[in-house]
């Protein structure tokens, strides 16, 4: 259910807004990461102008919804529970052969 929703709320939205940005040579911008520009580079850096789909304004538009809001909540605490429960299963099982 949740992976579908997240899919249909993001990946799979056909109503994008794109942007022109310059994108970082290895994905982040290092010399950004104190002035909290983490994923562009400044005009004047010789980095590439590309074209990209616009998540950030997707996610404030969608999380404006408080329901939105508490089923990714709700979903996100059910899945850490679930790893909880099952790291403690998978420790002490045999099958993963992890010294004691």
């Amino acid at each position: 259910f949740f992976l579908t929703h997240h899919l249909q709320d993001f990946r799979f939205y056909p109503y994008y807004d794109y942007v022109e940005m310059y994108a970082p040579k290895y994905g982040i911008a290092f010399d950004g990461l104190m002035h909290g520009r983490i994923f562009v580079e400044l005009p004047d850096s010789g980095a590439e102008k590309v074209v990209a789909r616009d998540l950030y304004s997707r996610e404030v538009v969608l999380f404006k919804d408080l329901n939105t809001v508490l089923l990714y909540t709700v979903c996100v605490m059910a899945f850490v529970t679930h790893l909880c429960l099952g790291w403690k299963k998978l420790i002490p099982a045999d099958a993963m052969q992890i010294p004691r």
